[in-house]
């Protein structure tokens, strides 16, 4: 029945494979050649980096979050390029603002996507389209996203399983 839809969705993922690999790269290359005052934001985005692009990516992520990937890559080169300029400050209290919200997800395990709770891989995703609010705005999210949203859904994320 969805034979018909093979082709389609294996353009869709090419096209967005294409971008996620050309972006990568070019990440690769900000971090490698990253000033030593942008250190601490080049340790956050390999760590995020990481995560978004672990073994088995392709098959873990569900994928309507997947499709966000490119817009994910496109906000850590351009919050790459800010660090270079010199806005650590800026950076880093954003990344202050994201940091409970990442460690709560954490402090459950590897956030491996297919295996989360619902509640929780929401968490995860909202999270991701937080950081493109905050270090690259103009991308847009996908969803609407706020602390004060993070927190709610972190809150419904610990009642969900259990702590």
């Amino acid at each position: 029945a969805r034979r018909d839809r093979l082709t389609d969705t294996a353009q869709t993922l090419f096209a967005w494979l294409k971008q996620i690999v050309a972006t990568h790269h070019e990440i690769a290359l900000t971090l490698e050649a990253a000033k030593p005052h942008a250190h601490p934001v080049a340790e956050d985005v390999r760590g995020q980096l990481g995560v978004l692009l672990m073994p088995r990516f392709l098959a873990e992520t569900p994928w309507g979050w997947l499709g966000q990937f490119p817009r994910y890559l496109l906000a850590i080169a351009r919050r790459l390029e800010k660090a270079q300029t010199g806005q650590m400050e800026r950076d880093r209290a954003r990344q202050a603002e994201l940091a409970p919200f990442w460690r709560a997800v954490l402090a459950t395990g590897p956030p491996a996507p297919r295996a989360m709770d619902p509640q929780l891989a929401q968490l995860r995703w909202m999270i991701e389209e937080f950081r493109v609010s905050l270090f690259a705005q103009d991308l847009g999210t996908a969803i609407p996203v706020s602390a004060k949203r993070l927190g709610e859904q972190a809150r419904q994320a610990r009642v969900a399983i259990g702590r």
